[in-house]
């Protein structure tokens, strides 16, 4: 997929109003990089690159909330073999291949994975600052 920049131009006093538009966007996945306004009254300029997200891009990476990895990456972090967890999960190695290479998964299949993996998943919404688990998802 080719990568495309977009660049927002952030308003207002300071670092803070960039910083927290990057770290949003940051959560959302997307590789943001900023730069400082060159007349020093504007907050400055975020770029985000779209068509790879960041977690493909930097293994580990953390933000505010934790580490951000890919399902391979989550793998590889805790030293299992795509064979191993394929056998836990009750599919075959060239089917989990085909899981970890998806942009987009069911619920189901992650929870599937990372029971294999030996942990479990919760489903959070966050609305606004609230963190909400989910139940029965």
């Amino acid at each position: 997929m080719k990568r495309t920049q977009i660049k927002i131009l952030v308003l207002g006093p300071g670092k803070r109003p960039r910083k927290e538009v990057a770290d949003l966007l940051a959560r959302a996945g997307y590789t943001v990089t900023t730069e400082a306004a060159r007349d020093g009254k504007l907050s400055g300029r975020i770029v985000v690159l779209t068509g790879e997200t960041a977690p493909a891009r930097t293994p580990g990476r953390r933000t505010a909330r934790g580490k951000v990895m890919n399902l391979q990456q989550l793998r590889e972090h805790v030293r299992q073999t795509q064979g191993a967890v394929a056998r836990r999960a009750s599919v075959s190695q060239p089917q989990l291949s085909r899981v970890e290479g998806r942009r987009d998964h069911l619920v189901s299949t992650v929870r599937k994975y990372v029971r294999a993996l030996g942990g479990d998943v919760q489903v959070v919404a966050e609305i606004g600052p609230e963190r909400i688990v989910l139940r029965d998802v």
